[in-house]
């Protein structure tokens, strides 16, 4: 006792907590309930004589040992469920437990719905300004966190998935740095989507203010089998949701890789199709809310086919006039287009597809909410014979050349339309004749509009023959 009296310092060897139960609450402005605890407190005044001056008034206390045995853990953020997430079985050991040591710590817990946590670092000495920011080096891992029915992430991001993940967390001066490594099973991104086939992992290293919420994220990588795509840029956690600014980038990735994650993100092919072969590539920009979140980029793809569906399909008429006889699937030797994507509407526009043995494609197509497509595309179709050669033969050329085909795209992701316009299609086929007899015998003359090629055929305007 005599350090207690002498010096107002106390030593306990042991403490141990059994079944005890902590409510951490995060409130409107992201502060947590214990930022305070073992905060600096103000100084008593001296006294008339000089007593207490210049010696602090608090006691020295110690403990060697802290056991926490078959605990709770009550988390409420601050826009998560009102009763909270529940961690149960906690067990958590602390050492050199004081204000100004280094505090050896361990804890495990089971997480909501099957998940484990343990954590292994070492903490302190403890910020006389806020516990949050109080210096932290420690080694985290996760099993088995489902995003879902944990809790951790809200309804309305619409992600789920269960989450593996081991890494490290350094933190001193009010900024941590992690790293580590995120592995997603069944990821699903969307009201819409699937479970994706194949674990999606995240590789990352980032930078957080614990003062201001915000930080950034670098050096990052989101992998799916073989494919890869470099994740980077800012982010700030804000009461109304997490605001982000990030940059996604991947070159020249298997196809047949992030054909099977389409669904995973919503994405919807024509009903029995499949995207296969190939390589992709991709640039895009996010901003936003996580709930109201706009991406913008654009995406190429190369020497890849659409199996299960033809292009030429939807546009019968103008493959038989061309004299195409096009397979069941879309050969693709090259597609570009930009996008845009936000919870209203998803649209690509200057798209420039080429198709082997049937043309070019151009224009432009959207995507609702409901997954209702509208869109005007413009087909330079080949022509290799049918009616639309035929003509160009009568007319003194040969049976091979191009045709504009305009086409409306309208029905759904799942079941699109593709309607040619005929009138226009009959119109390019009579000029495409005209234009191939005037060259026959006005040498030159090729580049000359379809209604001069038409009069010059009938000799002058009205139709009638000049004499």
């Amino acid at each position: 006792m005599w350090p207690l009296i002498t010096d107002r310092k106390l030593v306990v060897r042991r403490i141990e907590l059994v079944e005890p139960q902590v409510n951490l609450i995060q409130g409107e402005d992201l502060r947590w309930n214990f930022s305070t605890l073992g905060g600096a407190k103000a100084s008593a005044p001296a006294s008339s004589n000089g007593a207490g001056s210049g010696r602090a008034t608090g006691m020295d206390l110690s403990v060697k040992r802290v056991l926490l045995s078959d605990g709770k853990l009550v988390l409420k953020l601050a826009r998560g469920k009102p009763e909270g997430i529940v961690i149960d079985e906690v067990q958590a050991e602390v050492q050199d437990v004081s204000k100004t040591s280094v505090m050896p710590l361990t804890l495990s817990a089971a997480l909501p719905a099957g998940g484990k946590l343990q954590l292994d670092g070492k903490a302190g000495p403890i910020s006389s300004g806020s516990l949050t920011i109080t210096p932290l080096e420690a080694k985290l891992s996760i099993e088995a966190l489902d995003l879902e029915k944990s809790g951790f992430v809200p309804a309305s991001a619409a992600v789920r998935g269960i989450v593996t993940f081991g890494g490290t967390v350094l933190s001193k001066a009010g900024v941590a740095i992690a790293a580590g490594k995120l592995t997603v099973n069944r990821l699903q991104v969307g009201a819409n989507a699937k479970p994706a086939p194949t674990p999606v992992e995240l590789s990352y290293s980032m930078e957080h203010n614990l003062s201001t919420h915000a930080g950034s994220l670098k050096e990052s990588e989101v992998r799916a089998g073989t494919a890869a795509a470099r994740l980077g840029g800012q982010y700030r956690l804000d009461p109304q949701g997490t605001l982000l600014d990030m940059s996604l980038t991947g070159k020249q990735m298997p196809v047949n890789e992030i054909a099977a994650l389409l669904p995973a993100f919503g994405v919807v092919l024509p009903a029995g199709a499949t995207l296969k072969d190939g390589t992709l590539s991709f640039s895009a920009k996010s901003a936003g809310s996580t709930s109201r979140l706009v991406s913008t980029g654009n995406v190429s793809v190369e020497n890849s086919r659409v199996a299960g569906y033809s292009l030429s399909s939807g546009i019968a008429t103008a493959a038989q006039l061309a004299g195409l006889k096009l397979g069941p699937d879309t050969p693709i030797a090259h597609f570009r287009a930009n996008f845009q994507n936000s919870p209203e509407m998803s649209r690509l526009d200057g798209i420039d597809l080429v198709v082997p043995d049937l043309g070019t494609v151009t224009g432009a197509i959207s995507l609702d909410a409901r997954q209702n497509l509208s869109g005007r595309l413009i087909a330079k179709v080949q022509v290799k014979g049918g009616l639309s050669g035929a003509a160009m033969q009568k007319a003194g050329g040969t049976a091979e050349g191009t045709m504009t085909v305009p086409v409306m795209v309208s029905g759904t992701a799942a079941a699109p339309k593709l309607s040619a316009d005929t009138k226009a299609l009959a119109a390019d086929a009579a000029a495409t004749a005209a234009s191939k007899a005037i060259e026959k015998y006005v040498p030159g003359s090729a580049g000359s509009s379809a209604d001069a090629l038409v009069e010059g055929l009938l000799g002058g305007k009205g139709g009638k023959k000049k004499k």
